[in-house]
């Protein structure tokens, strides 16, 4: 019964999972050079100003920013390769 809900042979499915990963690999090499691009990009600011990290320390750096959501990227591509093989293992698929 669930071959006939997800409507999809194993190979279309492992296809989708590749090209997933091929996209989350590609996503995980650009966004750093973007970021990178971007903050060469930045004018100088003056010394009192709120968003100079030297006068305001609080601000985070866009490479932190990114560091932290890539581990949660990391995490859920994991758990998608994992419910995939128990899918396959269950004969669900």
């Amino acid at each position: 019964m669930a071959k006939q809900a997800m409507g999809s042979t194993p190979m279309q499915i492992l296809a989708t999972t590749a090209i997933g990963a091929l996209m989350y690999i590609i996503v995980t090499m650009f966004v750093p050079f973007v970021g990178g691009s971007v903050e060469n990009a930045m004018p100088t600011l003056p010394a009192d100003s709120e968003w100079n990290k030297t006068y305001n320390t609080n601000l985070t750096d866009g490479s932190d920013t990114w560091v932290t959501i890539n581990g949660f990227l990391t995490i859920a591509a994991i758990f998608a390769v994992m419910a995939l093989v128990f899918m396959f293992l269950r004969g669900m698929i």
